[in-house]
């Protein structure tokens, strides 16, 4: 999203509007204010079992054995977070980095990260 596109709406925001300037066609209703708990629950189940998951900058969730990289994992797995298609995780200590990304895959995850599920399915 380009600063212009953050800027408006903030902006929007700011002056309490439900509705924005620029709409997607087929969205109509106005915008409706929700809390993150009334949409999303944190998924705390544990696995060793599972493909290993890891979260980047640039393609957001991927299957760790698509990286070239070295695997740091630890060898014990039993306290990974267990992910499914279309959670949403993200390292909140690394938020501001921007990895953070919806799964395409189910498998694990480190637990340093935060993975959240959706109440309706999309």
């Amino acid at each position: 999203m380009g600063n212009g596109k953050i800027v408006g709406v903030a902006a929007m925001i700011e002056q309490k509007k439900c509705v924005p300037e620029i709409r997607f066609a087929g969205f109509t209703d106005d915008w409706e204010q929700r809390k993150l708990g009334e949409c999303f629950s944190e998924r705390t189940e544990r696995s060793a079992v599972g493909e290993l998951i890891s979260v980047t900058m640039n393609s957001g969730v991927v299957k760790a054995s698509s990286l070239e990289r070295k695997d740091n994992s630890s060898k014990n797995k039993e306290n990974y977070k267990k992910v499914e298609k279309n959670d949403i995780a993200y390292n909140s200590m690394r938020m501001w980095q921007g990895a953070s990304g919806v799964s395409m895959y189910s498998g694990i995850l480190s637990p340093a990260y935060t993975v959240f599920n959706s109440f309706k399915k999309y």
